[in-house]
């Protein structure tokens, strides 16, 4: 089955979301497919999947830590570096 029985698409731009039609399955994408292609995207494609990723790591509660933790770590450094040309 091709991609073009399986979904049906909306407008003609090249990363237009095809439509899921009922019974068809999304082919899958590895990550490293999914980086490889990052380059080739559009500076506004490229906020949306920012977007999406702060969308997503806000609702992981173990992300949002992690990225609390490494904020804070950074700061501590800034800091520390900024202690050390001071002084």
């Amino acid at each position: 089955m091709s991609a073009d029985q399986r979904f049906s698409f909306r407008g003609a731009g090249k990363w237009d979301l095809p439509v899921r039609k009922p019974g068809a399955t999304f082919p899958l994408m590895s990550v490293s497919q999914i980086i490889d292609e990052l380059p080739s995207l559009t500076p506004a494609d490229l906020r949306t999947v920012r977007r999406k990723l702060v969308e997503l790591s806000e609702e992981n509660e173990d992300i949002a830590l992690c990225d609390a933790a490494a904020l804070e770590a950074a700061q501590e450094l800034d800091r520390l570096e900024k202690e050390g040309h001071e002084g």
